[in-house]
């Protein structure tokens, strides 16, 4: 009787658990087919929206479901996940209060998509053009619905998801960023609405997959393989990657990588390098809390790579590299681009400005926290041996309308550069040989050398310190060449001061498309070093002056630049050992400073060079002695509105010669006529002097006096004294013609000996240019009106009256005191003519047409002594008296030869 009691029971509560069962799966499974849950499930279905297609169930707490859709929107996001199916283990009742917790999930043919909800008052078009479309309220953020007074507001649902497994992960969109692909996910999943938000654990691999961002493919291929977890925080102001701070794990990825963003990002603390390309990808991510961690590397190997650096592209095939090392001073990261095979070409330039065989850049900083904002770093670029195909493309940095162009010429670039956030430091070496240049608007050949240390330089403001940078040229001609300047020179100057900088506007990413222009900035300029001819002073000086300058010097500047030009204040010195000047045909050699400033107004400054000679020589061309020696001569060149490329303009030059010694006066010989029968043979003096040259036009005076000359006149020796003043009036520089008229010639003292006859040694005798025209040649050419004053007719008769067979006749005639007189004297090639030649004394009248030439006397002379008169006729160095009525033979022959000659002149 028990036993069938027992019996009984059980089969009642085997009955009743089918009755239970059978009322649990029909009802279960008309709820998860029905509306009837929507109410309980979607109380804010504009915060949460809860749906899907069909379900069933047959064991409790065993749901599946299919074509589930969650949608849900935050202050900042709102977001839409899609699956296929779920399968998962749940209890119904606790929907019933808000919350889903399962213990072991299943989902397959999953999306997820997300977008940032934009700002009031943002432009939705640009915000969202690449956002996922999702359905629901507006995409626009606004302020939080107030809660009723006294109202607490309600928690949202709370959803704890353990043995989570997703297959099938087909896409995840977020904002811009899309990756699609088949991936597998496991984890845990802690959320509550407006609560916290935990993933303990999550794994997730990609086996191939594609990743774009705004439109643009990103990755190809893409394998990723991750074990993360994201700690408990709570969502709220946190948006993009700040999220990442509570991310931890690792991620291994790889694949062909159309984009370097990731690495541009990593980089975004200035517009560049900006960083693009292709090329195969591999990748392990350590991550601790949002920061890369030791251990994390990463490896991209491509055939084209493209880095902008300020207005250039650079471009050829090589690796990209990174690793995260923890070093004894703490974690460090790396990241180096390494190319080879390399082009530089500036913005929408075809033509390739440099081409090297590598190029390098490697950045080091401390941390990277991909959750904050991109890391302050330091970066080195190397770009070694780069060859410049044609110098012209720098012009492109140039002022247009600037002092200097580069013609024609290749060279080489080296550059090692250290970059920290908007500073910068390194040296750049410039070089090339045969290098055409234009300046000062004429055409330059020579060997360059630049080395430009970068001491400060500023990215922002794009101001750079080359204080420092040394300049050697070599081998340099002028395109045309000046008198002086014929042989090459060369070069060595460093900028002890020196500010450049690039004029144009800064790149917001990648390349400008607009290019700099690099100049001197306003301020201060200084400059020193060593040339081996300082004739570019001569570029300042036009031609016509004549005069110029040459020899090695050391020099120095201290410029002032205003507005890209030299403004007042600038300052040049140049110190030489062996300085020359040539001004006509004399040419000046010694140690010399020079000295030139610039004045006045900033629109037509004024230009002043002054240049003082130390024991200095004045020589005449071709000569070998000096004319003077052992000198100090000065002379200050000035010029209005001076221009840096068309030199000075009114120029005017002031040249002062104290007095100085004349070791040899014979080298004045070379300015008589060779064949006039009178030379110095010696004596020395001393030559005094100021001179002023306006353009083209010359005037001044000479003052030689000498004690002790000895000269010989028609095979006779001459010992006197000598006074020379010289008056230049008005000179052409051009044609080297002076008016001298006021020139004065004193011979005193004079010793006459010929034969056995010694002269008073007290003779003296003056001339006075009354009219002088000097053409400065070799020899000298002169057509003058001459005052004369003689204290006696002594040298006069013994040269050309007197000889022993007539010493008896003309005895009277040869010591007649106080003579004065007037000619015409003409000196002409190898000629001495002198006409019209008036002398009269104490009872003395002489008259004289004379040609000297081949050292010979022709011509014809009267002379008359009271009451004796007596002509003397002058052929080839042989006389012939006319004593019969000798003043009309003389008349006769004045008008036969003198006169027919002038006529025919």
């Amino acid at each position: 009787m028990a036993r069938g009691t027992g019996k009984k029971v059980v089969a009642v509560v085997v009955l009743a658990l089918l009755l239970l069962e059978g009322a649990y799966v029909l009802s279960a499974n008309v709820l998860l087919n029905t509306n009837w849950l929507d109410p309980l499930i979607n109380r804010d279905p504009d915060r949460l929206y809860v749906t899907w297609e069909s379900g069933w169930t047959v064991l409790p707490g065993r749901v599946h479901v299919e074509e589930l859709l969650i949608r849900g929107r935050t202050g900042q996001h709102r977001w839409e996940a899609r699956a296929q199916d779920v399968s998962t283990h749940i209890a119904l009742l606790t929907l019933t209060v808000g919350e889903f917790r399962t213990h072991a999930a299943e989902a397959r043919g999953v999306r997820f998509y997300m977008r940032t909800r934009a700002r009031q008052g943002a432009n939705k078009e640009e915000h969202s053009a690449f956002f996922p479309e999702l359905a629901g309220s507006s995409t626009e953020a606004g302020p939080a619905a107030p809660s009723a007074a006294g109202q607490q507001r309600a928690p949202g649902w709370v959803f704890d998801i353990g043995g989570l497994r997703v297959e099938q992960l087909h896409e995840i969109w977020f904002d811009e960023y899309r990756l699609q692909g088949v991936a597998h996910a496991s984890g845990r999943l802690r959320v509550q609405e407006r609560g916290p938000l935990a993933i303990p654990g999550l794994r997730f691999h990609l086996e191939s997959g594609a990743l774009s961002v705004a439109g643009e493919p990103l990755s190809a291929g893409l394998q990723i393989d991750a074990d993360i977890s994201l700690e408990r925080f709570t969502p709220g102001p946190e948006q993009g990657r700040e999220v990442l701070r509570h991310l931890s794990g690792i991620v291994q990825f790889g694949g062909d990588q159309a984009s370097y963003g990731f690495i541009n990002y990593y980089l975004s603390n200035r517009a560049w390098p900006r960083v693009s390309g292709n090329g195969r990808t591999s990748a392990t991510l350590r991550l601790g809390r949002g920061r890369l961690l030791a251990g994390s590397r990463l490896a991209i190997e491509s055939d084209a790579v493209k880095v902008s650096v300020l207005d250039y592209l650079v471009s050829g095939a090589g690796e990209i590299s990174g690793v995260v090392t923890d070093d004894d001073g703490g974690t460090t990261t790396r990241l180096e681009v390494a190319l080879r095979e390399v082009d530089y070409r500036r913005a929408g330039e075809a033509k390739a400005h440099l081409r090297s065989p590598q190029f390098r850049i490697a950045v080091q900083t401390p941390i990277v926290d991909l959750a904050g904002d991109p890391p302050s770093y330091e970066m080195r670029l190397v770009i070694p041996d780069a060859a410049i195909p044609d110098v012209r493309v720098f012009n492109a940095y140039l002022r247009k309308g600037g002092r200097f162009r580069f013609r024609s010429g290749r060279g080489a670039l080296s550059a090692d550069l250290t970059l920290a956030g908007n500073d910068a430091s390194g040296t750049v070496t410039l070089s090339g040989a045969e290098i055409g240049v234009e300046t000062f608007r004429e055409p330059l050949v020579g060997d360059v050398t630049v080395e430009i240390p970068l001491r400060e330089a500023k990215l922002d403001t794009r101001h750079f310190n080359i204080s420092g940078t040394r300049i050697r040229v070599a081998n340099t001609r002028h395109g045309q060449s000046a008198a002086g300047e014929a042989k090459p020179w060369s070069a060595a100057v460093v900028l002890e001061k020196a500010w450049i900088e690039a004029q144009g506007a800064a790149p917001d990413k990648g390349v400008d498309k607009k290019g700099y222009v690099f100049r001197f900035p306003d301020g201060e300029l200084k400059l020193a070093g060593d040339v081996s001819d300082i004739n570019f002073i001569n570029r300042l000086i036009p031609a016509s002056h004549t005069v110029r300058f040459a020899g090695a010097a050391r020099i120095g500047a201290d410029a002032r630049v205003a507005d890209g030009q030299l403004a007042p204040g600038t300052r040049l010195r140049i110190d030489s050992d062996a300085i020359t000047a040539h001004a006509m045909d004399f040419t000046t050699r010694g140690r010399a400073d020079i000295k030139a400033r610039l004045e006045g107004d900033p629109r037509a400054p004024r230009l002043q060079i002054e240049t003082a000679f130390r024991n200095a020589s004045v020589q005449r061309d071709g000569d070998i002695s000096p004319y003077v020696k052992e000198v100090d001569l000065r002379m200050v060149t000035r010029g209005e509105r001076f221009d840096v490329s068309r030199g000075l303009k009114d120029l005017q030059s002031e040249v002062s010669l104290p007095p100085a010694k004349v070791p040899n006066l014979s080298v004045y010989n070379r300015y008589f006529p060779p064949n006039a029968g009178a030379r110095i043979v010696a004596g020395s003096g001393l030559l005094s002097g100021e001179f002023t040259l306006r353009g083209e036009r010359a005037s001044g005076q000479l003052q030689l006096s000498a004690s002790n000359i000895v000269a010989e006149v028609r095979g006779d020796t001459i010992e006197a004294g000598l006074r020379v003043n010289t008056r230049l009036n008005d000179g052409n520089l051009r044609n080297m013609v002076f008016d001298v008229a006021g020139t004065a010639v004193l011979l005193e003292d004079v010793a006459l000996a010929s034969g056995d006859a010694t002269h008073d040694e007290r003779w003296w005798g003056q001339m006075y240019l009354e009219r002088g025209n000097l053409a400065w040649t070799t020899p000298l050419s002169l057509d003058s009106t001459v005052l004369l004053k003689l204290r006696d007719t002594g040298p006069i008769a013994h040269f050309f009256l007197m000889d022993r067979k007539e010493a008896a006749l003309l005895r009277n005639m040869a010591n007649i005191s106080n003579i004065a007189g007037r000619a015409q004297v003409r000196v002409a090639g190898d000629s001495v003519e002198l006409r019209n030649a008036e002398l009269t004394g104490d009872g003395l009248r002489m008259r004289a047409n004379l040609m000297i030439n081949n050292k010979t006397p022709d011509g014809a002379l009267y002379v008359k002594y009271k009451a004796v008169g007596v002509g003397v006729e002058l052929n080839d160095g042989k006389k012939k008296l006319r004593l019969l009525d000798p003043a009309n033979w003389y008349e006769n022959y004045v008008k036969e030869n003198v006169t027919r000659q002038a006529d025919a002149e």
